[in-house]
């Protein structure tokens, strides 16, 4: 294990990991007080090499950008969505070529969101010590434990990966096929449509869901300007009452927020009431509810979580339409949509109800 704290460390190493075939990554993060992760180390391995790299004391990371970039590398990650919102916030990386070992390990047919220590008991039989799991990665020394606690979450992912790639056959593809989602920016960025639409219903007219949505957005644009968590800047509770007309303390800046984009919120709002207008009617829900009921037999048939045969919006989309979802892979299609394809309940196509 090497602690890299300087450029002309992290370079060396880099000239290493870049005539690999595969690397195993991680990091080790804080985010109790602020929006965005505070990054506080980032853990590499090769097949000969383990480091940790303190982004505290490396003052310029570019050259990692070249690495988690390759299109020949592969980067192994162990359930990855935040170390991947890191590199992208922090230093604007666009890591491709990922593997998810979590995702493999539910198609292998183990236990569906497996944690890391789990993966490495199952399948090499090693006890991982956790006892450093809660530490405090910004803290300045790092004892011996944490920095082995940290080593080991890609120490062991090579020998993981390597045994799925040799025990797994074809879902070991698959794995690699949807692990691809982690490419896709649309992942990392942050739908406020759910929460609209949940209290929606909770206030009285448009002029108070335009209050809503305003101050749904504000609070957000707000949080990431001054990196602090929602809660902190309004608490859920605090929206509705905004909306709502309830007295209460509100920032003042956030009635000028409201004030500035009146016109362009109450477009936006007439659009989602628009969009939820098509929700479905009583007849697809039920068909809806049986598609996914038989669609859940398929996946429990085939040893893997519903999810990785089909989103929530392709069964949506299937129900209007009869139609297969045409950005699926070629083994989503013969495992379930082949198999479902005379699933065609009646009188789903109606007029959708308001």
């Amino acid at each position: 294990m090497q602690i890299i704290t300087d450029c002309q460390a992290l370079d060396e190493f880099l000239s290493h990991a870049m005539t690999q075939k595969y690397v195993a990554c991680d990091t080790e993060f804080v985010r109790v007080r602020t929006y965005f992760p505070d990054l506080a180390l980032i853990q590499l391995a090769t097949t000969t090499r383990d480091v940790l790299i303190d982004p505290l004391e490396v003052k310029d990371l570019s050259g990692l950008k070249k690495l988690f970039e390759s299109k020949k590398i592969i980067k192994i990650f162990h359930a990855p969505r935040q170390d991947l919102e890191i590199l992208r916030h922090d230093f604007n990386f666009r890591p491709v070529n990922i593997f998810d070992s979590q995702i493999a390990a539910a198609l292998y047919g183990l236990q569906d969101q497996i944690g890391y220590e789990g993966l490495v008991k199952e399948f090499l039989d090693v006890q991982l010590d956790k006892s450093s799991q809660f530490t405090n990665w910004l803290e300045r020394p790092l004892s011996e434990e944490q920095l082995t606690y940290a080593a080991n979450d890609v120490t062991y992912l090579i020998k993981v990966y390597e045994k799925m790639m040799s025990d797994m056959g074809t879902r070991f593809e698959w794995a690699r096929d949807l692990s691809r989602s982690y490419e896709n920016d649309g992942l990392f960025e942050t739908d406020l449509r759910p929460l609209y639409y949940k209290w929606a219903n909770r206030v009285k007219n448009e002029n108070q869901r335009v209050k809503l949505w305003s101050a749904i957005s504000w609070r957000e644009e707000r949080a990431i300007q001054v990196n602090r968590p929602r809660p902190w800047i309004l608490k859920d509770k605090e929206l509705l009452d905004y909306a709502k007309e309830e007295k209460g303390k509100f920032p003042s800046h956030l009635d000028d927020f409201v004030s500035k984009h009146q016109s362009k919120h109450l477009k936006i709002v007439r659009q989602m009431n628009k969009d939820k207008v098509k929700s479905l009617s009583a007849k697809q829900r039920n068909a809806l509810k049986e598609l996914k009921k038989t669609a859940g037999k398929i996946a429990e048939e085939c040893k893997m979580p519903l999810r990785y045969l089909a989103s929530k919006e392709d069964f949506d989309y299937y129900i209007r339409s009869h139609d297969v979802p045409s950005d699926g892979f070629d083994w989503q299609y013969t495992l379930l949509w082949k198999a479902i394809r005379d699933f065609k309940p009646e009188n789903t196509q109606e007029k959708e109800s308001d």
